[in-house]
């Protein structure tokens, strides 16, 4: 859109020429502008492209009416796609799936060949869930956003839904940042086109839609800027999936930033055995032909198979800086309640730093206990920062140079196992799970639980013990029991098996965790803090 019809034909020849097939367009978007220019730009690849649209019409009347113009404006006598566009709330549902709703012209459309595929864009997550739960779709447009995964918890649940039943899951919002400031006038925002704040620097854009890129998704849709359009073809062309260091920038990019969307949960929603889930005014892209994520080109045939292919996963990690000390909360009535709840019919699987204890806070005063009579001390802040979720010689190169005079990492590695022995004894004091947890786990059948952890049996079966909740794990799998840690399946399937289970839920507060967990087929929930664990809890459990 604002572009005359000559730069818009060399808009699509060029991106042609890059490897994109995939075009999606709506009649809504500059009041049929994009469609009038994309028709005759589209017209030399019609064949060969993958061509999608929508109605915002819930009627079948209405649908029927745009659907019939779209096609003329598009010079086309079929859609690859067809959407439900912006489905946005249970009503919507109701009135798509109503007699004389605009599901029923759907579902002609594509018994008489007019449309190869149905499907819908939505950034309501309970709206999501029952169109998928109700209607035969083929595919999603919805948010898969690295701040609305951490930030808002938004986005998984769907995904989950979405792989269970075979649904293709095209990701919007790969490279959106965080919201603009309410106080900004339209006319100076950076991108008239974007109505958030995308990423657009290179170097964080790529990060953000790299881990868009990693999800288990069937394709991705950059926003409708031309810049933003040719940033996220270069960020695709040399794909590659993020680091343990590059998730841990993502993370810390997320951290504290509005998310667009947060995270509405069904009540009671069926547990689901695995886990997850480019636009140029009205183009997407189709990654490199070698991604996995690349959508088949069509070879002519409108009954052809589904498109979809499936890939890969994230990680929200755990907020920081929690309050030191804090007392633990009491549970009364918890128990009763949860003893009724005798038919579960999945597990739930727990990693244990960061999901039932946050040793951090610990770790930081061992450390500072140790060193102190060198000098060396870093602060509650500092620590944070910098120093949590790097190995211990990296924390201890790293404090070495603060020292006066400096201390190598070799002066310095000679004081961990007195480190590691003051953390053991403080750890098995009690006091690292909360009371809260505690008696949630306490009254869950045990043979619905297990702990599943990197680390060793010798460090944490012993803080286990001592919080009194050992027994109440049906398994337990320790890192030293398994050939291969997270990010492999293995834990996790591991974990499964012992319990005799074929579906669970696992709460992950790192990447190679939830990898490792979906991997496995768990749907997983993702933990920034134990703090917020017990409210998980109550909710995934309808409580």
């Amino acid at each position: 859109m604002g572009y005359d019809q000559n730069k818009a034909n060399r808009l699509v020849a060029s991106a042609w020429d890059r490897g994109v097939n995939y075009f999606d367009v709506a009649p809504s978007y500059g009041d049929g502008e994009a469609e009038i220019k994309l028709g005759p730009a589209l017209e030399p690849y019609r064949k060969s492209a993958f061509l999608a649209c929508k109605t915002p019409r819930r009627d079948a009347a209405g649908a029927r009416q745009e659907f019939e113009q779209s096609l003329r404006r598009l010079r086309t006598d079929y859609f690859d796609l067809y959407q439900f566009h912006a489905v946005s709330s249970l009503e919507d549902v109701e009135k798509i799936l109503a007699p004389g709703g605009a599901a029923e012209f759907f579902a002609r459309m594509k018994k008489e060949g007019k449309v190869r595929f149905l499907g819908f864009s939505a950034h309501h997550a309970g709206a999501a869930l029952q169109l998928m739960e109700k209607f035969p779709v083929d595919s999603i447009l919805f948010p898969v956003n690295f701040v609305c995964w951490q930030e808002g918890n938004f986005g998984p649940q769907i995904m989950a839904k979405a792989k269970e039943k075979g649904i293709a899951r095209l990701a919007l919002k790969g490279l959106a940042h965080t919201t603009w400031p309410k106080d900004m006038p339209r006319e100076r925002r950076k991108y008239a086109k974007c109505w958030y704040e995308p990423l657009d620097d290179p170097k964080t854009a790529r990060l953000a839609l790299s881990w868009t890129l990693s999800q288990d998704i069937t394709s991705a849709i950059p926003p409708g800027e031309a810049s933003l359009f040719e940033l996220a073809l270069g960020i695709a062309a040399s794909y590659r999936p993020p680091g343990k260091s590059e998730a841990e920038e993502i993370s810390a990019l997320a951290r504290g930033k509005e998310p667009l969307f947060r995270r509405i949960l069904l009540k009671r929603q069926p547990s689901a055995r695995g886990c997850r889930a480019f636009h140029l005014l009205f183009f997407r892209v189709r990654p490199r032909a070698n991604h996995p994520s690349a959508v088949a080109p069509w070879n002519g045939n409108r009954s052809g198979a589904d498109p979809c292919r499936m890939a890969l996963e994230p990680r929200p990690r755990r907020r920081q800086g929690r309050e030191l000390g804090r007392a633990p909360l009491r549970v009364p009535g918890f128990a009763e309640i949860l003893r009724e709840m005798q038919d579960f019919s999945f597990a739930i699987l727990f990693d244990f730093d960061g999901v039932l204890a946050d040793t951090e806070p610990l770790h930081w005063r061992c450390w500072n206990e140790t060193l102190r009579p060198l000098g060396l001390e870093v602060s509650w802040e500092e620590y944070q920062r910098h120093c949590v979720g790097i190995s211990d010689r990296e924390f201890l190169e790293r404090l070495g140079r603060l020292g006066n005079p400096p201390r190598t990492v070799e002066e310095l590695l000679p004081f961990y196992p007195l480190k590691k022995e003051l953390f053991r004894k403080q750890a098995t004091a009690g006091g690292l799970v909360a009371a809260e947890l505690k008696g949630l786990l306490r009254a869950i059948p045990p043979g619905r639980l297990a702990v599943v952890t990197s680390s060793s049996r010798q460090e944490i079966e012993p803080i286990l013990q001592a919080e009194q909740i050992d027994q109440r794990f049906g398994a337990a799998v320790y890192g030293d029991e398994v050939t291969r840690l997270k990010p492999d399946p293995e834990p996790y399937r591991l974990a499964m098996q012992r319990l005799g289970v074929t579906a669970a839920i696992a709460l992950e507060d790192s990447a190679p965790g939830m990898e490792s967990a979906r991997r496995a087929g768990c749907e997983v929930i993702p933990v920034r803090h134990p703090d917020e664990v017990p409210g998980i809890l109550r909710q995934r459990l309808n409580l």
